[in-house]
C-alpha cells in the first residue's frame, strides 16, 4: 500500500519526495498537510495543469497569508499584554482572556468550556501559550511554504514566471522580505535564503533592478555577524551559486574575525570548509590559505578548517605550504587537534601521487616528530587505510609501506607510544602484506561480499582453487577486522567457513550455572549453552568484544590500557575446540598463534577436564595477563594452558622485540632469532 502524497497535488508530491529525505518528509507533515489544505482551497480539484507561474502563484498566496496571520497573532497578543497589565476589574480580566480566544478562532462552544475553566486552570499565562502555539504553527507553515516554492523554482525553472511581470515583482519582494524581516524565526529565514538563490539562478532575474536588490539582501545577511551563524552561512553560498560577490565577503569574514561573538569561528570554518564553491579560482585559494595559516586565526576550530581545506590546493602548491608554514609542527601549533588534521591533506596529497612516487616522507615527519596522543592516533589510523588502498591499487610498492611502517615500530618501542598505537602499527603492517597476497583482490571481490552476508553462526563452503590455509587465515583476519570472528575448516574440496561463534551445550556452562545461581539472569535464555567456534583456521573479531566483564566468563573483552580485546591471545574457548577439531592456528595482525592437543586420549581427557573445572579462573586469569599489571606475569594465561599438555607457539609478523603480543607467550626470543622470523611472517609463511 503506497504511503497518500504529502500534498494534494502530485506534481509539488513529487518534487518534494525527490528532494526531501523520507524522514523529514514525516517530520514536516503535519504542516504540509494544512498547507495542502490551503492551496486546495482555491483549487478544488487539487490539480493545478494551467502552468508553472499558477503554482508559483499559488504557494505565494499561501505563504503570505501564513506571516500576515503569525504576525496578526503576534500584534494581538502585544496589545492584549498593555491591557492585561492593569485590568479594571475580574470581568475585564475574563472579557480579555476569552476575546484572545475568539480571535484565535474558538467556537462559541469552547468559550463556554474555557469559561468554566476560568476557576480551575486557565488563566493569561496559558492562553497566550495556547496563541503562541497557533503563531507558531504558521511560522512552521510559512516555512515549508517557502521550502516547497523553493523545490518548485528548482524543478521549472523560468516557466515557474511565465510571462508575467507582476508575478515575478511579488516573488522577488516576498523573497526580499523574508531575508529583511530581522523579527523572523532563524528557520524561516535560512528557507528564504534558498528560496533567493533559487529565484536569482532564474534566466534575466539576476541582472534585473530588483534581483540587484535582492543579491544586496544576501549580502547584508552574510556580514553580518550578528544573525544567525546558519543563515549567514547559506547565505555565502546562495551568493557563491547564484551571483556575485561571494569571494569578497569569504574574505571579510577570515581577516576580520569577530572575538565577542563565539558563533562567528562556524562561519569562518563553513568559508574553509566550501573553498571549492567560494573561490573557484585556483590561485585565489592559494593565496587565501597561505593569509590564513600565517595570520594564525585566534580559534583552533579555524585553523583546523584551514589545514584541512589544503586538500583542495593543487598537490605542488599543498606540499610546498605543508613544508614552508609547517601548520602541524608542534613548535608552532598548539593545539593537537588541529595538529591531528593534517591527515586530510596528507591523504589527498598521497592519493594524488603518481603511481610509483613514494610521496610519504610528510607523513613520516609528522608521525616521528609528534609528541601527543591525538595526532599519532589519528594520523596511524588514515596511514593504515591509505597504504592498504595504495598498495592494493599497485600505486606503491609493498616495501615502501613497510619500511615506513617499521620505523614507526622502532620509534614506538624506543617513546614507549601507547600500546594502542603500537598495536595499529602492527595492524597497518599486516593489512599491507594482506593486500599484497596474490589472492586477495579475488578475496575482497567475491568472497568478502558472501561472508558480509552471512549472519553469526552461518556457514558457506569455499571450493578448493589453490588458496593455501596460511593465506586464506590472513585474509580471515583481515576481515574479521570489522566483523564477526572467521573460523574455516579445510574439507575436501576447499573449506567451510563460519561466522562468529555458534551456542552449544557446554559440560563447564553447568558447572557455572550450579556454582553460581542468581536470581537475575535472563530468562528465555538457556544457560547451558556456550560459544564454540569450529575451524582449524581461526580469526578472531578486532572489534566485537564485551565493555566490561559480563557475569558469564570466557567472551572476549576489551580492555582500555590493551587497545582492545587482543585478538590475538587465544580464549578458553579455543583450547576446547582444539581439543574436538585437532592442531589450530589463530591468526591476527600481531601474529600466528598454533594450538596443538595434548598427545594420547588420556592426556586429552585431562585436558578437558581441566578447562572443565577451572574455566572461570582460566578466563579471569587472561583477563589478568595484562602488560600494566604488575601482580600477574602476562604469560600466565598461556603457561598456565601449557601445564595442562597443550602446546602453544607464537609466530609474531614483526620481530620479537618490537611485537607487543610476545610477551603473552614467555620469554623473548635471542636478537638473532628475529631476522628468520621476520622473513617468514612477511613473506606469508607460518
Amino acid at each position: 500500500m503506497s504511503a497518500p502524497p504529502l500534498i494534494p497535488f502530485p506534481d509539488l508530491d513529487r518534487v518534494l519526495a525527490r528532494d526531501l529525505a523520507p524522514l523529514y518528509q514525516q517530520v514536516i507533515r503535519r504542516p504540509l498537510e494544512e498547507l495542502g489544505r490551503r492551496l486546495a482551497a482555491g483549487y478544488p480539484e487539487g490539480v493545478l495543469t494551467v502552468s508553472g507561474s499558477e503554482v508559483t502563484g499559488a504557494l505565494l498566496a499561501a505563504i503570505q497569508a501564513a506571516g500576515v496571520r503569525a504576525q496578526a497573532i503576534e500584534d494581538h497578543l502585544a496589545s492584549q499584554e498593555l491591557l492585561m497589565t492593569r485590568p479594571d476589574d475580574r470581568r475585564a480580566y475574563v472579557g480579555l482572556m476569552l476575546g484572545t480566544a475568539r480571535f484565535l478562532g474558538a467556537s462559541e462552544a469552547q468559550i463556554d468550556l474555557d469559561r468554566g475553566a476560568l476557576s480551575r486552570h486557565l488563566d493569561w499565562p496559558a492562553v497566550r501559550e495556547r496563541a503562541l502555539r497557533r503563531r507558531n504553527a504558521e511560522w512552521r507553515i510559512e516555512q515549508i511554504g517557502v521550502l516547497v516554492l523553493t523545490r518548485w523554482l528548482e524543478e521549472v525553472a523560468e516557466g515557474a514566471l511565465d510571462e508575467s511581470g507582476e508575478l515575478r515583482a511579488e516573488l522577488l519582494e516576498r523573497v526580499r522580505q523574508g531575508l529583511t524581516e530581522t523579527q523572523a524565526h532563524a528557520l524561516i529565514q535560512r528557507e528564504y535564503v534558498d528560496a533567493a538563490a533559487a529565484v536569482l539562478r532564474l534566466e534575466g532575474v539576476a541582472t534585473a533592478p530588483e534581483g540587484v536588490a535582492l543579491r544586496g539582501s544576501l549580502e547584508a545577511r552574510a556580514t553580518d555577524p550578528e544573525a544567525d551563524t546558519w543563515v549567514q552561512c547559506k547565505a555565502l553560498d546562495a551568493l557563491a551559486t547564484s551571483s556575485e560577490g561571494a569571494e569578497k565577503i569569504a574574505r571579510l569574514r577570515l581577516s576580520a574575525p569577530s572575538l565577542d561573538l563565539p558563533d562567528d569561528i562556524f562561519v569562518r570554518r563553513h568559508v574553509l570548509d566550501s573553498l571549492p564553491r567560494l573561490f573557484t579560482n585556483p590561485g585565489e585559494r592559494l593565496e587565501l590559505l597561505e593569509s590564513v595559516l600565517e595570520r594564525r586565526d585566534p580559534s583552533p576550530h579555524v585553523r583546523q578548517g584551514a589545514v584541512e581545506a589544503l586538500r583542495y590546493l593543487e598537490p605542488a602548491e599543498a606540499r610546498d605550504l605543508l613544508t614552508r608554514l609547517s601548520p602541524c609542527d608542534p613548535a608552532q601549533e598548539e593545539s593537537p587537534e588541529v595538529r591531528a588534521a593534517l591527515t586530510v591533506p596528507l591523504a589527498a596529497l598521497s592519493r594524488a601521487a603518481k603511481p610509483g612516487e613514494e610521496g610519504l616522507e610528510l607523513w613520516k615527519r609528522a608521525l616521528l616528530r609528534e609528541p601527543h596522543p591525538l595526532p599519532r592516533d589519528h594520523l596511524l589510523s588514515s596511514l593504515g587505510d591509505l597504504l592498504e588502498e595504495l598498495v592494493g591499487a599497485e600505486r606503491l610498492p609493498r616495501e615502501v609501506g613497510e619500511e615506513l611502517l617499521l620505523e614507526c615500530a622502532h620509534e614506538a618501542a624506543r617513546a614507549e607510544w601507547p600500546l594502542a598505537q603500537r598495536r595499529q602499527i602492527e595492524d597497518a603492517l599486516e593489512r599491507v602484506a594482506v593486500t599484497a597476497l596474490g589472492a586477495f583482490e579475488r578475496f575482497r571481490e567475491t568472497l568478502l561480499p558472501a561472508l558480509d552476508a552471512l549472519s553469526c553462526g552461518q556457514a558457506l563452503r569455499l571450493e578448493d582453487d589453490g588458496l593455501e590455509p596460511v593465506d586464506l587465515g590472513r585474509l580471515l583476519s583481515w576481515a574479521a577486522r570489522t566483523g564477526e570472528g572467521l573460523y574455516a575448516q579445510e574439507t575436501r574440496d576447499g573449506f567451510r567457513i563460519v561466522s562468529g561463534p555458534r551456542r552449544e551445550l557446554r559440560a563447564w556452562r553447568l558447572l557455572h550455572e550450579a556454582r553460581t545461581p542468581s536470581p537475575d539472569k535472563r530468562t528465555g535464555f538457556s544457560h547451558a549453552t556456550g560459544s564454540r567456534r569450529p575451524g582449524t583456521i581461526r580469526a578472531h573479531s578486532m572489534t566485537l568484544a564485551e565493555a566490561s566483564p559480563a557475569g558469564v566468563p570466557g567472551e572476549p573483552v576489551a580492555i582500555a590500557s590493551e587497545g582492545g580485546s587482543r585478538p590475538f591471545l587465544p580464549l578458553v574457548d579455543d583450547f576446547y575446540d582444539c581439543l574436538r577439531d585437532g592442531p589450530s592456528r589463530l591468526y591476527s595482525a600481531q601474529g600466528i598463534v598454533s594450538l596443538a592437543e595434548p598427545a594420547g586420549w588420556r592426556a586429552q581427557a585431562r585436558a578437558w577436564l581441566g578447562l572443565t573445572l577451572h574455566y572461570e579462573a582460566l578466563a579471569g586469569l587472561r583477563e589478568q595477563c595484562r602488560l600494566d599489571n604488575p601482580e600477574v606475569s602476562p604469560a600466565a594465561f598461556v603457561e598456565r594452558t601449557r601445564g595442562l599438555g597443550f602446546e602453544v607457539v607464537f609466530v609474531p609478523h614483526l620481530p620479537q622485540a618490537l611485537s607487543t603480543a610476545a610477551a603473552y607467550f614467555g620469554a623473548l626470543a635471542s636478537a638473532e632469532d628475529d631476522a628468520p622470523l621476520e622473513q617468514e611472517s612477511r613473506g606469508g609463511g607460518a
